[in-house]
């Protein structure tokens, strides 16, 4: 008996030999002479999975099972590790689950390569209002096709809510509107009355990207556009300017994502800082504008918060998350930000909009808890965590953030960003009725006017 099935099992092995065909996606030479890129490709999906399913805290914000989504792409993912562009588009879609601005991914220029084929991205003129993106113009003669039920006001700038099949993430977004020279593109479009429909548009033939196809950023007349010699100088500046009848200093934080190679950067960045405020108290209030400000080093932000406060403010940095039978523990990490020299006496009026993350977003919340400042704009982003980054074996890095980043006093604002005591609406329906540039000129005027009565109550507040 053993010997007949020895025999047998040894039949079946032979005659598949000769006329068993393996699919077209599955070929032999798939299975069985992948190429090492093809087969780090196929272990990616599971490290980019794994890392998030370890250290990525805000699961129980979100309305999805992860796990579940693992089972469901994982099988896709691996039948897509030939091709490149397939796998990075679904592995950018998963990630566009979290819809979590802090979520990244960063591919190698050489991993784009699949073949002989070229890849190019689709640009067009868009206009950004924080995570949402609505089109301007789209490159000539690849506009959609626009319900006829919508009056003429609500006919311009469609919202992109879904690329390639995945739902609009402005973090990944890039990856998707990359691939195959002149290959198509699907979107997803949600018009003024809420209406979706479906419009597909071509990539470029070839990677020269046209002059007009650019974005366009909801600002206010406070913004700095000078153009910097330094990115220190670029990361913060200082003016003099007049609003009304009050003389303002405005300091502009561009940004806190410096390359920091050694303290002398820190100390440079806070001499400037000194010499500013220096400067500022000669003036009547003192202006913060964060507005897009990413976010990036917390030393930054301790330096720039360590000059308005008077009493020590402590940090909590959630470092590890414990699981036992029963619960998950968080466990917590403090820092103190001490008050470095005599404070500042002057009204401070902090400026945000739906661009500022990060380490932006929790100065504005350190000064708007814990100093006199009014902060006005519109709702920041709502990306609390500090950022950790993961290289996966083909060389791509995923950023995501791991470690929630608090004030003791303060409440988490992941999703949903720092609230301004004067909000500032960036209208889409008026924008949609007038036109950009006509709002652009409203908008601006109506913030100057805000900007005035903050300094009024603010002057009101500290004569009583």
């Amino acid at each position: 008996m053993y010997c007949r099935c020895f025999i047998l099992f040894l039949g079946i092995s032979i005659s598949g030999l000769g006329c068993f065909s393996l699919p077209k996606e599955l070929s032999q030479g798939d299975i069985n002479f992948r190429s090492q890129e093809e087969m780090n490709r196929s272990d990616v999906f599971d490290e980019i999975w794994e890392s998030l399913d370890d250290r990525y805290p805000y699961f129980g914000h979100l309305d999805l099972d992860w796990e579940e989504i693992g089972n469901y792409y994982r099988p896709a993912a691996q039948r897509a590790a030939g091709n490149s562009i397939e796998f990075y588009h679904l592995l950018a879609g998963v990630l566009c689950e979290l819809n979590d601005p802090h979520v990244s991914l960063i591919i190698p220029e050489e991993n784009w390569s699949s073949g002989a084929e070229d890849t190019t991205t689709l640009r067009f003129k868009k206009l950004v209002l924080g995570q949402r993106w609505f089109v301007m113009e789209w490159p000539e003669g690849q506009e959609p096709l626009i319900p006829d039920h919508l009056e003429e006001g609500e006919r311009n700038y469609p919202e992109i809510i879904g690329i390639e099949g995945y739902r609009f993430s402005p973090s990944l977004s890039h990856i998707l509107l990359r691939g195959k020279a002149g290959s198509p593109v699907e979107f997803e479009l949600q018009w003024a009355d809420q209406s979706v429909s479906r419009h597909t548009a071509l990539r470029p033939a070839s990677s020269v990207v046209l002059a007009e196809n650019s974005e366009v950023q909801q600002e206010d007349s406070l913004s700095n556009d000078d153009p910097s010699p330094s990115l220190l100088e670029e990361a913060i500046s200082f003016k003099e300017k007049e609003l009304g009848e009050y003389k303002v200093g405005h300091l502009k934080l561009s940004t806190f994502s410096m390359p920091i190679v050694d303290d002398v950067v820190y100390e440079q960045f806070e001499k400037r800082l000194d010499e500013f405020l220096d400067q500022a108290r000669q003036a009547d209030v003192l202006v913060i504008d964060l507005q897009g400000n990413p976010g990036g080093a917390s030393s930054l932000l301790k330096i720039v918060a360590s000059r308005f406060i008077s009493e020590p403010i402590e940090i909590a940095k959630r470092v590890e998350v414990v699981e036992s039978l029963w619960q998950r523990i968080s466990v917590y990490h403090y820092e103190t930000i001490e008050p470095q020299g005599a404070g500042f006496d002057l009204p401070v009026v902090v400026v945000v909009n739906s661009a500022v993350a990060s380490a932006a977003e929790h100065l504005a919340r350190i000064l708007q808890v814990y100093t006199d400042a009014l902060v006005m704009g519109t709702p920041t982003m709502g990306a609390e965590s500090a950022v950790e980054s993961v290289v996966a074996k083909d060389g791509s890095i995923l950023r995501f953030g791991s470690i929630g980043y608090q004030t003791v006093r303060g409440s988490s604002f992941q999703d949903r960003g720092v609230i301004p005591d004067l909000l500032i609406k960036v209208d889409i329906e008026q924008i949609r009725s007038i036109g950009f540039e006509d709002h652009f000129v409203g908008y601006t005027e109506r913030f100057k006017q805000q900007m005035i009565r903050a300094f009024e109550t603010l002057n009101k507040d500290k004569a009583q």
